[in-house]
């Protein structure tokens, strides 16, 4: 597979020696590597060792990849479980929504601008700083 993927980006490779007759040429990437770092997806339990599961071999600096039990870099989306990662964080995010609307359902319903607008261009003027009189009593005298 690497040597595949390598063939398949040669063309784009910034270091590459056959540059093209353009002065401006730049290409597309430094280098590349199969590494999930940390974003491995789950397999789907019996296929984790089908030869179409891709797992990178080594890390960026080049020692052995240690991968937690039941993941993979990408393979067929049939061999994946992606809904073992999805399906906690749906779970999650049904009981926030859940939670808000109970919190919500005690205050009145939200209400749109032109509310507020209509509100306040039917209000009286108020009266600016300058214009408010001030008492003067004896007692300040």
């Amino acid at each position: 597979m690497q040597d595949a993927i390598s063939a398949a980006m040669a063309p784009y490779d910034y270091n590459r020696e056959d540059v093209p007759d353009d002065p401006e040429w730049m290409g597309e990437w430094d280098y590349w590597q199969i590494d999930g770092r940390g974003c491995e997806l789950p397999v789907r339990a019996g296929y984790g060792d089908d030869p179409r599961i891709i797992r990178g071999t080594l890390t960026i600096s080049g020692t052995p990849r240690v991968f937690p039990p039941g993941t993979c870099d990408g393979g067929p989306r049939g061999l994946l479980d992606l809904g073992a990662a999805r399906d906690p964080v749906a779970a999650e995010a049904a009981r926030t929504f859940r939670e808000w609307h109970e919190f919500a359902s005690h205050y009145p319903p939200a209400r749109p601008l032109n509310y507020f607008s209509e509100k306040h261009q039917a209000a009286p003027p108020r009266p600016s700083a300058g214009s408010v009189c001030t008492r003067t009593t004896t007692a300040n005298r």
